[in-house]
């Protein structure tokens, strides 16, 4: 599919390696920030979940990071062409070197996942997929080093890396998860997890559980009303 209809904008993704899934369109619909002046998307892809913040939030200012040539292509064109105000900066430069002019109150990613995996023999898939290009803790890392005291970072991840991740947050000197979802893909059948990271070690994480589909297949009444402000047509 070399394009995706959502409700308010398009997204064209005939280059890049990865196309838009169920993971940005939960991280885009579960994620919330106090803040809508600058917004830090940790290798943006296609652009969807910038675009999908432009929507929610009316950024003023967006940076999105990406290093793959052909999802550069695809979220260059997708910027122009967004139907929102914010103001679109697309980097081609890894996190682990970026370094900001002063650090941001939102952050959002969804990060290579894949870890001691056979590699895709496609490169741009495979770079979009491991953590081979940006591993857990150069992520955690690059989060303390950009988010300001009072901001936040939102992140979806595989259910398999919950307790590493947890503990590699325990071990960073500011960073803890103030809330975290569990992602069902049926009853029972745990996926993903998403996180919001806050620098303040006192926090009470607040958790939940939301499930996408029910035993038959269907999506739940849950994910339809979450998703309701994206999708183009209904789910």
């Amino acid at each position: 599919m070399s394009r995706f209809d959502f409700k308010h904008f398009t997204i064209l993704q005939q280059h890049a390696a990865l196309k838009v899934g169920t993971d940005a369109m939960l991280l885009g619909s579960f994620a919330y920030f106090e803040s809508n002046e600058h917004l830090l998307d940790i290798g943006t892809g296609t652009g969807v979940l910038a675009l999908m913040m432009a929507q929610r939030f009316q950024f003023e200012n967006i940076t999105a990071l990406e290093i793959d040539e052909n999802a550069l292509k695809d979220a260059s064109i997708n910027f122009q062409q967004s139907p929102f105000d914010s103001h679109f900066q697309l980097l081609k430069q890894d996190f682990q070197s970026f370094q900001p002019k002063e650090m941001v109150d939102a952050i959002i990613s969804n990060p290579p996942y894949f870890i001691n995996s056979q590699q895709n023999t496609n490169t741009s898939k495979a770079r979009a997929r491991h953590t081979e290009s940006l591993s857990y803790v150069e992520l955690i890392n690059g989060i303390e080093r950009c988010l300001s005291p009072k901001g936040k970072a939102w992140i979806i991840l595989p259910i398999e890396s919950r307790e590493e991740f947890s503990n590699l947050i325990q071990a960073t000197t500011t960073l803890a998860i103030a809330q975290q979802i569990i992602i069902e893909g049926k009853p029972g059948k745990a996926v993903r997890f998403i996180v919001a990271l806050v620098k303040n070690k006192s926090v009470v994480m607040d958790e939940q559980k939301f499930v996408i589909r029910n035993a038959d297949n269907s999506y739940t009444e849950a994910y339809k009303e979450l998703t309701k402000d994206f999708h183009n047509k209904e789910v």
